[in-house]
């Protein structure tokens, strides 16, 4: 996939404040379109200076360089995706070269700014953009004096991940788009921990860990998008375990070499804490599988290939009917898993004992109980969290609706939605009673994967094309997507809690199936960053809390003063702290009129300093009623929209 970037140079000798504009692709006008330029590209005269490279460490090329300390700390911006934004420095005046250089990511981008200039930078999967401007001043004797000022650039969005969305579905390990899947299913972070692969000690990175359902294999996905293959056969169903320890010196002896391990249609996977085995639901077999530190697949419990139901002090004599999520309970060390097959909760306890810990293989109907009393019909994933008092619960994706089953007793309670009704709903506002009978309401559609955080969690709605946050204050909001996009991926801003028609900024999604932490999370104190599997590939969702501010539309006005004349929009636009101060943060909005078939008939976009009315002529095709959709986005893609109704006249 080519990239173009284009780079408009000032006149060197204007000298003073300089401003960087960092402009995404759909903003940029045609004429700033150039040339498609690599990964590294430097104007000639700025390429024969001593820049620091931020990719290699070095400076490529020869000269005595005395490097000051910067004269500023780190800035930090935030930036919405697709939303342009800029940030002040300072250029040094005598300066025979200023390089901007942007890492995204393992990638690193440099640019000529001497003088004054704009950037164009697009973010393509990096969760936090690093920028450092870099100033060379001759001094004597041919040499030169460095002075850098740094800044911190996070983009909150939906950005691509590993695997091409648009080619179609296969088997390819690569970096990026270049990669390929057929249905990524599970995936879980895996934190760095101490393996032996020919050097002893070495340390492996965090990593993902992905299941590819329909190529019956497990891949690896390092935090820059480069996937492998972990293990499985591409393409081959079956089941095998690791080769044994006489085995392996059989194939040493005889020169043979050895089969590779099999799965069949692997699901959801799940690790606890470093230094543990990865837990895989290989439902096809029928089984459940780990993958150990050093790579080794062997089978914790289950009969391979033979779906029943059995529960065995032998791990090797029980039996499984398409187990799918799948869990650790890291205060114990037991597995849980939804034993999809047999609509149950199953326990594998640390010495390899099997039994059931609620739901009733005959139950056909959800309902509420403990243990054997409880009813599942459709169990998906699994997640166990610890809730105040240090009690753990284990929270259950069954049909629509979320359960939560108490692990001291297997108490089981419907906590959102209802189990055999599909719907879409988001509720934040009102009071706790409110809200909690709003809970019980049809508002999930076929989630699939559920990620815990203290407060809440996450939910991959995947029959709604969304990524959704359930508070346990009883508030249900979603981050990315919705069933008004669903069937494609879109890269964009995220959905926030916009209640009207989104357009081409924002972020759509393609089934979502699971989710995972991304390791990132200690950039920024107020972001969050999820890995999530959709359609085929990963993508990366930062989304960040809402205590920073949010905006809000006010006093939205839609009336027609004269007939036949202009349509008159009316709204005031204000930024509001956590504490419901007001201050003024610019924004971008847009005004469709929408005719009565719900067709966009004419848009206006403008900008706004916040914090004052906004008046927005507009000549619709119709003469009668019609809607207006106003969207309001900030630099920093904090957005907020209203709608607005021009009655008949």
């Amino acid at each position: 996939m080519a990239r173009v970037r284009a780079t408009l140079l000032a006149d060197a000798a204007v000298w003073g404040e300089a401003t960087v504009a960092l402009l995404p692709l759909p903003f940029l006008p045609f004429d700033l379109v150039t040339k498609v330029q690599g990964q590294d590209w430097v104007v000639p005269f700025s390429a024969a200076l001593p820049f620091l490279d931020l990719e290699t460490g070095a400076r490529p090329v020869k000269g005595k360089v005395q490097v000051q300390p910067p004269e500023f700390p780190s800035w930090e911006v935030w930036a919405g995706y697709g939303i342009p934004f800029t940030f002040p420095w300072k250029s040094h005046c005598g300066a025979q070269g200023e390089l901007l250089s942007c890492r995204e990511g393992s990638e690193v981008i440099r640019r000529d700014v001497t003088g004054q200039a704009i950037h164009e930078h697009i973010p393509r999967g990096s969760l936090q953009g690093f920028c450092q401007l870099e100033s060379l001043i001759p001094r004597g004797q041919g040499g030169w004096t460095s002075i850098t000022q740094n800044a911190k650039v996070y983009v909150r969005g939906l950005f691509p991940f590993a695997g091409n969305l648009v080619a179609p579905p296969g088997h390819q390990d690569g970096a990026g788009f270049s990669a390929r899947f057929k249905e990524p299913f599970g995936i879980v972070l895996v934190q760095p921990y101490p393996r032996r692969d020919g050097y002893t000690g070495h340390h492996y990175p965090a990593h993902f860990v992905v299941a590819d359902r329909q190529d019956h294999v497990l891949r690896t996905v390092t935090m820059d998008g480069k996937v492998a293959t972990l293990c499985g056969q591409p393409g081959k169903a079956g089941h095998r375990d690791s080769p044994s320890w006489l085995e392996r010196m059989g194939s040493w002896a005889t020169r043979r070499p050895l089969d590779p391990p099999l799965f069949n249609a692997p699901t959801h996977v799940a690790v606890s804490y470093p230094n543990q085995p990865i837990l895989v639901a290989d439902s096809g077999n029928h089984v459940i599988r780990t993958i150990s530190q050093d790579g080794t697949v062997g089978t914790l419990a289950g009969t391979p290939g033979q779906a029943g139901y059995q529960d065995s002090p032998d791990p090797a004599r029980a039996a499984f009917n398409d187990p799918q999520g799948i869990a650790m309970d890291p205060g114990t060390g037991r597995v849980y898993v939804a034993d999809r097959g047999n609509r149950v909760i199953r326990i594998i306890y640390r010495g390899g004992q099997v039994s059931t810990l609620a739901g009733d293989p005959e139950a056909r109907a959800s309902r509420d109980g403990r243990g054997p009393l409880a009813g599942f019909t459709d169990l998906k994933g699994l997640h166990v969290d610890r809730v105040l008092g240090g009690e753990y619960l284990l929270y259950a994706l069954d049909g629509h609706a979320v359960r939560s089953i108490r692990l001291s007793d297997g108490n089981v309670t419907t906590l959102l939605g209802v189990v055999d009704q599909p719907g879409w709903e988001d509720f934040r506002e009102g009071s706790w009673e409110v809200r909690a009978r709003l809970a019980r309401r049809p508002c999930l559609n076929d989630p699939t994967g559920i990620l815990c955080f203290p407060g809440g969690f996450h939910i991959a709605d995947h029959g709604n094309h969304a990524v959704r946050t359930y508070l346990f204050d009883h508030k249900l909001t979603t981050w990315a997507g919705g069933p008004d996009l669903g069937g494609a991926t879109r890269w964009g801003l995220p959905r926030d809690f916009l209640t009207v028609p989104l357009d081409e900024n924002y972020a759509a999604l393609e089934g979502p199936r699971t989710l995972a932490w991304s390791g990132l999370s200690d950039t920024c104190q107020h972001a969050e960053h999820l890995a999530l599997t959709s359609g085929s590939g990963l993508a990366r969702l930062q989304y960040a809390h809402n205590i920073l501010d949010t905006l809000v539309i006010r006093d939205l006005e839609v009336a027609r003063e004269a007939a036949g004349g202009p349509v008159v929009v009316r709204f005031a636009l204000a930024a509001l702290t956590p504490w419901e101060r007001q201050v003024r943060r610019p924004v971008h909005y847009t005004v469709d009129f929408m005719s009565p078939d719900g067709k966009v008939d004419t848009r206006i976009r403008g900008r706004s300093a916040g914090g004052e009315t906004v008046v927005v002529l507009g000549d619709p095709p119709w003469e009668g009623s019609g809607t207006v959709v106003v969207r309001c986005v900030t630099d920093e893609g904090w957005s907020a929209g209203a709608k607005g109704y021009l009655p008949a006249s």
